[in-house]
């Protein structure tokens, strides 16, 4: 039995490892095409890191891959006492590798040209940007840089790592309006807005989970069928009606959102005078749903 446990542990925890490489590699990818071949070319900038190393190239013509190392590698040293050390070390294999990305799009940007409608860009750049960031963060690292800095602000104080970035960034795109104009500047913060929107939605789930609250008298049959059909785990709250003044046990349960129409079917089923609410979820973590480790 132990050895059964041991081997699964091991299984599942190389799926953790194949799942960090891949997000590693895909988000750095998508947020250096976003800044490289987008946002850069409309005059604008990604924010963190990438977007200093963009105005450093702009004024001073500092290569993009090196101000990347330059300006991550303090902060990486500094984050190591209180982050968990597994995310600093795939941060800082991200940060190489985002290096890497930045050097090879703007060598590439020279003999590719997408578009040049600047709202075309902001918008476009700006969900690459946003789904490349999210699909790191929700599997437990990030791109380096100002990233570590809101993780390290959800790790103390439980701020949204999108509202983290977004303030930091405004003294970014505040700089960026004297390099280029503060049209552009403007343009940027629409595009950081969006980028975030889209973090939040891929980082944390937001609108993929529900989680619901049933009434009714039949509370044993509609929780089993839960659990063998959908394969989710239900709890029993203990309630009494106020008019009635019967006790009645009340069932919790989260699911995805396809889900829920299966879950709605089956009260109706079985009990079509239930009362049931359901309410979206911001953050899901326990046995069966993906949470950060940061």
């Amino acid at each position: 039995m132990i050895k059964e446990e041991t081997m699964h542990w091991r299984e599942y925890n190389k799926k953790v490892i194949l799942s960090k490489y891949l997000s590693i590699l895909v988000g750095n990818f998508l947020c250096a095409m976003a800044l490289i071949l987008f946002l850069r070319p409309g005059q604008m900038i990604g924010g963190g890191v990438g977007g200093i190393s963009v105005l450093l190239n702009t004024v001073f013509g500092i290569p993009l891959g090196i101000s990347v190392l330059l300006f991550n590698l303090p902060l990486m040293v500094l984050s190591l006492k209180v982050l968990d050390r597994n995310f600093i070390l795939y941060s800082t294999l991200s940060m190489f590798i985002f290096s890497l990305y930045m050097s090879l799009f703007d060598f590439l940007a020279s003999y590719i040209h997408i578009t040049d409608d600047v709202l075309l860009s902001c918008v476009f750049g700006s969900i690459l940007n946003g789904a490349g960031m999210g699909i790191m963060f929700r599997n437990g690292t990030c791109q380096g840089g100002l990233d570590v800095v809101a993780a390290l602000t959800k790790k103390l104080y439980g701020i949204n790592i999108s509202k983290v970035l977004l303030g930091v960034n405004g003294v970014i795109i505040t700089i960026s309006g004297f390099v280029f104009s503060f049209n552009r500047a403007m343009y940027t913060l629409i595009g950081l807005f969006i980028a975030y929107q889209v973090l939040d939605r891929i980082q944390m789930g937001v609108g993929q989970m529900k989680q619901i609250f049933i009434m009714t008298n039949m509370s044993k049959p509609i929780a089993r069928s839960i659990m063998k059909e959908l394969h989710r785990g239900v709890t029993y709250l203990k309630g009494t009606g106020a008019y009635s003044h019967q006790d009645m046990d009340i069932i919790y349960c989260i699911v995805d959102n396809h889900e829920f129409v299966q879950v709605r079917k089956i009260v109706d089923s079985i009990d079509p005078e239930a009362f049931m609410t359901i309410s979206e979820t911001v953050e899901v973590k326990g046995r069966g749903f993906s949470h950060i480790q940061v």
